[in-house]
Formats: structure tokens, C-alpha cells, sequence
């Protein structure tokens, strides 16, 4: 199957689980990231704004500023993601495709070099960390260069056992799923 064969099957699923195994799952998918070193030395996380049954953020995003570590969330600004600082959950407006994202904030291009780890949403990934996103290439683009630790979250189904991959897929370190967290096998 080709990409968008893969990405069709899986968010269909996706769309189908209810809340309470999207509570779940998150719940304990949250469980997992907090308890990774690289989590707990990470003073400068990138998350994502979840929505449409992903793994859902927004807990992660509140214990993370409660335990006073930088958080930022994405901003599309001229077809490319500008991370924002963010202090709470308060000043947020749906953005494109509907995805909440910072009113306001400093706009400023940051380092790469700046972030600890970056939290990746994905529709499906694979055994070694490979990704498949919505197609767009904007968080690709982003993590091109970014040395980050990268974290991806995921349901259990959304996990295959090989995905086609090009030179422009940029893999996880990590994914985590309600089951188990898969590292990235290096060659």
C-alpha cells in the first residue's frame, strides 16, 4: 500500500474510537512520555494541539507548564511551523485546518539548536519510528534540521510494521503508544 492508501485506513479508525478510549489511552500514553529521562531533562518542549482523536495534548501541555519547563506550540506562518511560547491554554484560535494555535507571541525564528524535545502528532508510524503524516510535509519540514529529541504519540493500531519512506521523512527517536514505546533502531 502506498502512503495515502495507509493514511486513509488509519485515520478512518481513528475516527471511530470514542472519547473515553481516547481519555484513556492518552492518560496513559502521558504516563509514558513523563516518565522518559530525555522527558524529564527537557526544559524546552515543543508539543502539538491535538484534535479529531489524536493523542490528546492538552494534559501533557498543563503538567509540562506546571512543571515550569518552556512550552510551545505550532503556528503555521507562511506555509512553514513557527513554535510559540506559550504560558497557559487561554490565548488560543483555530488556525488553519481547524487546529487551535497561539494568538499571539513572539513570531521570532528560534534556533534549532534551542529545543529539548519536540512532541509529533502522526496518523501512522512504523516499527522503526517512521512517520506518516496528513501529507502536507509541514512538520517534515520543520524537524529537517532540528536535533531535538522527537517524540511521536500514537494509538497501539496506529503502529505498522513498515511504512514507504522518502528522503524527506524525517523519523521519530521515540514513539508511544498505550502499549509500549518503540526506539528507533539505528543502522
Amino acid at each position: 500500500m502506498n502512503k495515502k492508501d495507509i493514511r486513509t485506513k488509519v485515520l478512518a479508525i481513528r475516527k471511530c474510537i470514542g472519547k473515553e478510549i481516547v481519555c484513556k489511552n492518552s492518560k496513559r500514553i502521558l504516563k509514558k512520555l513523563f516518565q522518559l529521562g530525555e522527558f524529564r531533562k527537557a526544559k524546552k518542549i515543543v508539543f502539538y494541539a491535538s484534535f479529531n482523536n489524536e493523542v490528546d495534548t492538552w494534559l501533557m501541555i498543563e503538567k509540562a507548564l506546571k512543571l515550569n519547563k518552556e512550552v510551545f506550540l505550532p503556528k503555521i506562518k507562511n506555509g512553514k511551523i513557527i513554535p510559540v511560547k506559550v504560558k497557559n491554554l487561554n490565548n488560543l484560535a483555530c488556525g488553519k485546518y481547524g487546529i487551535l494555535e497561539p494568538i499571539n507571541g513572539d513570531l521570532k525564528k528560534i534556533s534549532i539548536k534551542y529545543f529539548d524535545m519536540i512532541i509529533v502528532p502522526g496518523v501512522v508510524f512504523d516499527k522503526n519510528c517512521n512517520r506518516i503524516g496528513f501529507g502536507k510535509g509541514y512538520f517534515d519540514n520543520f524537524l529537517s534540521n532540528i536535533e531535538a529529541v522527537k517524540i511521536g504519540l500514537g494509538y497501539g493500531f496506529q503502529v505498522i510494521e513498515h511504512i514507504p519512506v522518502t528522503d524527506k521523512d524525517v523519523p521519530m527517536d521515540r514513539v508511544i503508544t498505550e502499549k509500549q514505546i518503540i526506539r528507533r533502531r539505528q543502522s
